[in-house]
């Protein structure tokens, strides 16, 4: 096992030293030699401080966690480094996307489902009812209490789910109306019963122009 307070001392000193190049390079040792979350956590503080993580950096980091992961098909295993990376990294997609492929326990599932329950309800409702369904096969008082738990939080997803679908529904809107054909007829009947313009006079006289005398009656 790694001395964490000599590497962490080297590594200080090398701050110090405005050395943050060499820095990076110990954290990013220690995660080859022996890779964690602790190690990855470290890693990533020192390459941000360097200005260093974003990129090749953070995709090594990822690479050599994912070649230490053996992806399972089973329920009750150990998970892996991996996926509590990218759930400490908040990237929740990525770490979706290594659950599916096997690189996940059951508790990292749930601890997954709790983070994105707000913005995918759905998913998180899904993966809680799988494992409340393998539970039920279990008993005891802690699978119980496991299970309450598990009921609580599926309520919770269903309400935000029902609440979302209400809010965008009530927030979508409406279609356009089509015409209708009954207004329509309404207006041409009124334009045809518009009575024109009296005019006076042979050669119809233009309107605003005064009528000869000659032309009104006696």
């Amino acid at each position: 096992m790694p001395d964490d307070e000599l590497i962490a001392f080297v590594c200080e000193r090398y701050s110090r030293a405005d050395r943050l190049a060499d820095a990076v390079t110990v954290r990013r040792n220690t995660l080859r030699v022996y890779p964690s979350l602790a190690a990855y956590s470290h890693l990533r503080t020192a390459a941000r401080t360097a200005g260093a993580w974003e990129g090749a950096e953070r995709t090594d980091a990822l690479t050599v966690l994912k070649a230490v992961a053996q992806p399972k098909t089973g329920h009750w295993y150990s998970g892996s480094v991996l996926v509590d990376a990218l759930i400490d990294d908040a990237d929740f997609d990525a770490a979706w996307q290594a659950a599916e492929e096997g690189y996940a326990d059951q508790w990292q599932w749930l601890a997954l489902a709790d983070r994105i329950r707000n913005q995918r309800p759905a998913d998180a409702l899904t993966v809680s009812l799988r494992w409340i369904d393998l539970l039920r096969k279990r008993t005891g008082d802690i699978t119980y209490q496991r299970m309450a738990t598990l009921l609580l939080s599926v309520s919770v997803s269903a309400c935000h789910h029902t609440g979302r679908a209400r809010w965008q529904h009530a927030t979508r809107p409406p279609p356009p109306r089509a015409p209708s054909p009954s207004r329509h007829r309404a207006r041409r009947r009124a334009h045809r019963g518009r009575r024109r313009p009296r005019r006076y006079g042979p050669g119809r006289a233009r309107r605003g122009l005064a009528v000869p005398s000659r032309w009104l009656p006696g």
